[in-house]
């Protein structure tokens, strides 16, 4: 197995909210400018209903949807590290592999942690599942009248209760291993990822009571907002989370391939020519 790629694992996360956070606020600026909205609180969806605002929304979350769905996996791979290292996560560096540890730490990870796996199968999927939501609720979204409100209107909800059950899994696996470990992330960031679930309790629990009380649109775009920046938010935590200290590596396993395919074509666009020489591996013309 090759390292093909390496990059830090605390990009990811500003991988994913860079252009989600540009674009949202290029589409608010655009929208109001053509008076398609109005400048106080509209509701985001607003913004992205009607041209030319709606193409810059979707080019930009486009690819933080698939970031963002592709950062649950580095948060799990995370997790299940924390759990791995004997020693903390300090140098620890992602694989596939797991490290082999001695018997006393295996048997204690089986009573204390192996119940709460279900935890990061739980917070993998809604994560993704939400991510995928936002992406076909953007994709209905048209200025024309056909656009189905109460699929676009569900999606949106439903993105926000997917991540907020991934970040209540997050949270609770987290602070079990540090009460089992002693060890996860810093003080800093732990009351960072608290403070932000609580206010997404909050936002939801007044976004439901507005509904219900026919309060009026604007306190729903509050919370609507809030929710979205409150999201990237909890994203971007992880960034100090990870720091220098954890890596997302690219690996290709060529035991499945022959020397002809490993040498050839897919091993061009890992290595320049003049490595693959100084390696003394064949450079097919």
């Amino acid at each position: 197995m090759a390292v093909v790629g390496r990059i830090p694992a605390g990009l990811v996360p500003w991988i994913a909210a860079v252009p989600s956070v540009l674009s949202i606020l290029l589409a608010y600026g655009l929208a109001v400018q053509a008076g398609h909205v109005p400048a106080f609180l509209p509701a985001i969806s607003q913004c992205g209903a009607e041209a030319p605002e709606r193409f810059v929304l979707r080019l930009g979350m486009l690819p933080a949807c698939v970031m963002m769905s592709f950062h649950w996996f580095v948060i799990v791979a995370y997790l299940r590290r924390l759990e791995e290292e004997p020693c903390g996560y300090k140098d620890a560096v992602y694989s596939p592999e797991p490290k082999r540890h001695s018997s006393c730490f295996c048997c204690c990870l089986c009573c204390c942690c192996e119940c709460w796996r279900v935890l990061d199968w739980l917070a993998l999927r809604a994560g993704v599942a939400g991510c995928l939501g936002l992406l076909v609720s953007l994709a209905v979204l048209e200025s024309d009248g056909t656009t189905p409100q109460k699929l676009h209107g569900a999606l949106a909800e439903f993105f926000f209760l997917a991540n907020l059950t991934a970040h209540v899994c997050v949270v609770v696996k987290l602070y079990k291993l540090r009460h089992n470990r002693g060890d996860g992330p810093p003080w800093f960031s732990m009351a960072f990822k608290t403070c932000v679930l609580v206010m997404e309790w909050v936002a939801l629990l007044f976004a439901a009571y507005s509904s219900f009380t026919k309060m009026g649109d604007v306190y729903w775009h509050i919370c609507e907002w809030a929710g979205a920046f409150l999201v990237i938010g909890f994203n971007l935590s992880f960034a100090w989370d990870y720091h220098r200290r954890f890596y997302v590596d690219s690996l290709f396993d060529p035991s499945h391939l022959s020397d002809e395919t490993w040498s050839g074509e897919m091993i061009r666009y890992a290595l320049p020519a003049a490595k693959m020489r100084q390696r003394g591996r064949h450079v097919p013309n």
